[in-house]
């Protein structure tokens, strides 16, 4: 019998997996661990004035409250996964900053693109490289696929 060593392993190897196990997460969200993370979270984040309680989704009753966990659990389960490419930003050193995207005449995104840069850069260089790249990908996006867009924006809701 030989000792055999313990198989060795890469940072690759690790983010790898590290990318497997994040979209696995949201493959298939457990029904309480959405609920549960309702619990006293306000319904819009935001930053609120001295003195004024934002409501929580404790505070609807429990059939919109519901409805509204059935909602999350669809958006995550039809989440685009972008799990490796988060890990790879993480492992890399970079935060995500914004999304920019095309919306075309017909209502819906024709492309999008998020930024992730070094926490280091100030807010103003951020601000500027966003500023920067919308351009360019609006330039891009309508030269290569023939679209007119109504808007080069955040990608939001």
């Amino acid at each position: 019998m030989t000792d055999t060593p313990p198989p060795a392993y890469t940072r690759a190897d690790l983010i790898a997996e590290a990318a497997r196990q994040h979209k696995a997460s949201t493959e298939d969200p457990d029904w309480t661990d959405i609920g549960e993370a309702m619990e006293g979270q306000p319904i819009t984040p935001a930053d609120y004035p001295p003195g004024v309680i934002p409501a929580t989704w404790d505070d609807l009753d429990p059939d919109a409250r519901e409805d509204a966990q059935a909602a999350i659990n669809k958006l995550i389960c039809g989440a685009a996964d972008t799990s490796e490419w988060a890990v790879n930003l993480g492992a890399a050193g970079l935060e995500p900053y914004r999304s920019i995207g095309y919306r075309v005449t017909t209502g819906g995104w024709a492309a999008a693109v998020h930024l992730a840069v070094d926490p280091g850069y100030p807010e103003e260089k951020r601000a500027e490289l966003l500023a920067e790249l919308t351009t360019a990908f609006s330039d891009v996006v309508h030269r290569v696929l023939g679209l007119a867009p109504v808007a080069v924006t955040e990608v939001s809701r």
